[in-house]
């Protein structure tokens, strides 16, 4: 794909005064957004370790088609400067592969296996979307799934009115392995993260 500006420069341009840190951590949860999301999920090349399009003037280019391949090419040194990046991109496309949950059929099947939390009732936050998936349903690895997606500068707490979750995918990992056990209903999520948990 060579149209509109990769994810990694489209985050630099809007957010001009963000780290590469930042950057990352908005990487994350984009790539989190995506691949837990249903449908078919499309990651541009190069994606997953901060891919830039940099003419021979460093200026950023939005639409490369007739730019030279040295703006085009992918350059493969990124995937080691941004190892955690693609680590967390793999453990992602791993979580999804594992459960069919992020995978359903049909849209009758979608409407009846995910339900949506409401802020006031679970959660208080603007700029915050949960919900679980009854994946019970849908194959037997595991009886629910929870998605949490937090775009908001602050850690923010959500209720899930049950206990005992474990934690797949976090602001730092992504995977099928289990990150952590929580014994509480109450979740924290840091700031601009999405949190995976299964029961």
């Amino acid at each position: 794909a060579h149209d509109n500006y990769t994810l990694w420069d489209k985050l630099k341009i809007v957010s001009p005064k963000c780290t590469d840190e930042e950057l990352v951590k908005m990487n994350k949860l984009i790539a989190g957004i995506i691949l837990t999301s249903q449908g078919i999920s499309f990651v541009h090349a190069g994606e997953e370790m901060a891919r830039s399009k940099v003419d021979e003037s460093g200026k950023l280019v939005e639409n490369s088609f007739a730019s030279s391949d040295n703006v085009n090419k992918i350059y493969w040194d990124r995937k080691v400067k941004y190892k955690e990046l693609v680590e967390y991109y793999k453990g992602l496309i791993s979580l999804r592969k594992e459960y069919k949950a992020f995978r359903m059929n049909s849209n009758k099947e979608i409407q009846e296996n995910i339900h949506f939390l409401e802020k006031g009732n679970e959660f208080e936050a603007d700029n915050l979307v949960a919900y679980i998936i009854d994946s019970k349903n849908i194959d037997n690895k595991c009886s629910k799934i929870v998605v949490i997606i937090n775009a908001n500068k602050s850690e923010e707490k959500v209720k899930l009115k049950e206990k005992n979750w474990h934690v797949l995918v976090d602001e730092k990992r992504a995977g099928t392995k289990i990150i952590e056990s929580l014994n509480s209903d109450i979740v924290m999520v840091p700031a601009k993260s999405i949190k995976v948990l299964i029961k």
